[in-house]
């Protein structure tokens, strides 16, 4: 931290109400104060139904392009990366492609597969408790 060399108290600034400095190369530190709010814990609510493209004015779609005009054109570009890359490796992708849907067949309907679709449902349930207190 640098030392304070030279200070002069301010309008406003009362004296004796600053920290002294006892030696030239003695430096004073202050604690950051955050007299900010902390995050409230949101009530659930219904949000009711998801509102419609064709129900915002054209103004509010114009704004919401300008916005995010880069992640759409990220987006895009990224898309296109994928699907070459889809494309230069289709018989590996086909394969895999292939390895998951016979799994998923083996699995169907054993018990197993019962067992982890119940897990899942108490885990959600549980989660969906939580959010709820």
């Amino acid at each position: 931290m640098a030392a304070l060399h030279h200070f002069e108290a301010g309008t406003g600034d009362a004296p004796g109400q600053d920290a002294a400095v006892g030696h030239r190369h003695d430096g004073v530190g202050f604690a950051g104060q955050h007299q900010r709010r902390l995050p409230e814990a949101m009530e659930p609510q219904n949000a009711g139904e998801a509102a419609q493209r064709q129900d915002l004015p054209q103004a509010s779609l114009d704004l919401i392009a300008e916005r995010n005009r880069f992640d759409v054109a990220l987006y895009k570009h990224a898309t296109k990366l994928f699907e070459e890359a889809v494309k230069k490796q289709e018989a590996e992708v086909g394969r895999i492609a292939g390895d998951l849907k016979a799994a998923r067949a083996r699995t169907q309907g054993s018990l197993e597969a019962t067992l982890f679709s119940l897990r899942a449902s108490a885990r959600k349930a549980i989660n969906r408790a939580y959010s709820a207190i």
